[in-house]
């Protein structure tokens, strides 16, 4: 790496070289613990002293955990594991979804209670921000709990099968989203309408969705590409579940997590 790719990566920190130098080994933990795993790269080649924080697998091992959620290494060292989350751009699990859950803590839900626990999980969020004046609507707060204890109701099912989700399928940029809310609303969404509704449609949820239901799929087989069920094969066990259940799904979280926000949702539409 360039000098001046130190130089910007120091300017972003407003400090100076000799500043770094005049830390404590803990302030500079600190420092790093704000940069991003290439930022970090970067430094570790300016001196011994950087180098030496870089050598430690205890500080990579709390890097993984702020940037990404992840407790568990992916490779022989915990800086190797921060290196494979940096490169597939892995999302944060420590990050809360509209409902409070971390992510980590929806995927686990799920792991749990199967695939029917996130259907439509985002559209009935969405229903508040998409149909004006819902007659059944009297709830003055939004949680999947108070959604889910009417959802049989047919005038939300209608809200949901066709308001909400054509909003997720098809509404993604702020100008689209706003045109809609003109026509809906006569008035543009406020920022908080808008950061809720973004973050209702992030693409954490959507990276969520796509490894459940690819690793819970109802393909008899284990997920991935297999074998055309026209294609005669001999006699195979009548479940391959077991084997499923040997699978790391975070394996599926890291290589949705590399996708583009575009790709992800052409998994799960």
């Amino acid at each position: 790496m360039s000098s001046a790719n130190v130089s910007e990566i120091l300017a972003k920190l407003r400090l100076e070289r000799q500043d770094l130098n005049r830390l404590s080994q803990s302030q500079l933990q600190q420092v790093f613990l704000d940069l991003t795993v290439k930022e970090i790269s970067v430094l570790c080649r300016v001196s011994s002293k950087f180098n030496s924080l870089c050598k430690n697998d205890s500080f990579w091992r709390i890097k993984v955990l702020n940037d990404y959620g992840i407790e568990k290494m992916y490779g022989s060292t915990w800086r190797q594991t921060a290196i494979t989350m940096d490169k597939v751009n892995m999302i944060n699990l420590r990050g809360r979804w509209i409902d409070g859950r971390t992510y980590r803590e929806i995927l686990d839900d799920i792991m749990q209670g199967g695939v029917n626990s996130i259907l439509n999980l985002q559209q009935l969020q969405l229903v508040p921000y998409v149909v004006a004046n819902p007659p059944i609507l009297q709830y003055d707060t939004y949680d999947e709990k108070s959604m889910r204890d009417f959802a049989d109701h047919q005038y939300l099912n209608d809200y949901v099968e066709n308001d909400a989700s054509h909003f997720q399928r098809e509404m993604h940029d702020e100008e689209t989203i706003q045109d809609f809310a003109s026509t809906t609303f006569d008035r543009p969404y406020t920022k908080d309408e808008l950061d809720t509704i973004f973050l209702i449609k992030s693409k954490e949820i959507d990276v969520i969705y796509a490894s459940v239901l690819t690793y819970k799929g109802s393909n008899r087989y284990l997920p991935g590409d297999t074998i055309p069920h026209n294609l005669t094969t001999g006699i195979g066990l009548p479940s391959y579940e077991f084997l499923r259940e040997m699978i790391d799904p975070m394996l599926y979280v890291m290589q949705f997590s590399s996708f583009s926000e575009d790709r992800v949702r052409r998994i799960i539409y």
